[in-house]
């Protein structure tokens, strides 16, 4: 084992089993790499042949340059929208406020000892939310409203909210539940 391998074994990995494709491990040392090579930012890194694909994105790489990268390499994506991003998360908000949802469906599911509703919005673009083009190819704001019926009684709400390329046509519910299930 190496001592990078050796500083970073305690660390949790956030994702839910089913969901992880690479070890956190691997992941920490490729990122650690890529900066000693030069890449300084997301944007300076090539990225793999991405062509048809849709990229998902947590709020961390929600940045113009990565949307703009994914486009010119083919691919689509679906980023994150979180508090962090201030001014942009407020307008994305708004958006889903103001204007009426041109796709809505509701999934439900029962396990780990709770029913989970989540119920997806679909929004065209807005001149708000981008009026400028800020965003490469931004078509779609969607807005997932998770609520967790515990059988205690309690009840969780939550409120999740992402940009995206693709059409108001995909089953977004789907791509949000399999990046971030």
């Amino acid at each position: 084992m190496t001592r990078l391998h050796q500083a970073f074994q305690s660390l949790k990995y956030p994702r839910i089993h089913r969901n992880r494709k690479h070890k956190l491990l691997d992941i920490i040392i490729l990122s650690i790499f890529a900066v000693l090579c030069g890449a300084e930012f997301y944007d300076s890194i090539d990225l793999p042949d991405i062509k048809d694909s849709i990229i998902t994105i947590d709020a961390m790489g929600t940045q113009r340059a990565i949307a703009k990268k994914i486009i010119e390499n083919g691919g689509d994506y679906m980023l994150a929208v979180k508090g962090h991003q201030g001014a942009f998360e407020e307008e994305v908000h708004a958006a889903c406020k103001r204007d009426t949802p041109v796709s809505d469906t509701c999934t439900v599911e029962k396990g780990h000892g709770r029913i989970e509703t989540r119920h997806c919005e679909v929004f065209e673009k807005g001149w708000i939310v981008d009026f400028d083009h800020r965003w490469e190819s931004l078509k779609t704001v969607i807005k997932i409203t998770s609520t967790r019926d515990f059988p205690s009684g309690k009840k969780e709400t939550q409120e999740r909210f992402y940009i995206s390329s693709l059409k108001t046509d995909p089953d977004f519910n789907r791509l949000v539940r399999a990046h971030w299930g």
